[in-house]
């Protein structure tokens, strides 16, 4: 190979080297915009189908609200620190008020960030959060039914 060859052969290697990059690069853009949508359509989905199980308090959201929570909230042996909006509203709707999806498109984290988030917790008298029980208890069945659960 002559040197003018040589030098020809190394340009076009080059060139072929910055091409790589450039798919590469806008490539692995593609691909993230890609997997962002698919994540998206995914959970846009699973909204159209709804959770794969019923809701359970402690498995879904722990034991909020706690002694600390209490404490904080200024809670009397009288009270009850209600969630606003109910949990398992929160599970099978979301928070509208917040933006926040529903608890079953969240990961346990998520989900126990929420619950624990004292902005939507909030003091209640013991008869009215047992009428609020037995209200959502129905709710719950709704839903349980609605699902297929």
């Amino acid at each position: 190979m002559t040197p003018q060859q040589v030098a020809a052969n190394d340009k076009n290697i080059a060139w072929i080297g910055v091409f790589d990059t450039a798919i590469g690069v806008a490539g692995a853009a593609a691909g993230g915009a890609m997997i962002a949508r698919d994540a998206a359509a995914n959970e846009a989905a699973a909204a159209d189908v709804g959770p794969a199980q019923a809701y359970n308090r402690s498995r879904d959201y722990g034991r909020p609200p706690t002694a600390a929570d209490r404490k904080a909230l200024g809670a009397t042996p009288d009270d009850v620190v209600d969630h606003n909006p109910p949990l398992v509203q929160r599970y099978y709707e979301g928070d509208p008020s917040t933006g926040e999806k529903p608890g079953y498109l969240m990961t346990p984290d998520e989900r126990a960030a929420s619950a624990s988030d004292r902005s939507r917790m909030q003091l209640q008298p013991r008869d009215e959060s047992n009428s609020q029980g037995a209200e959502m208890q129905k709710y719950s069945r709704a839903k349980k039914d609605e699902f297929g659960l």
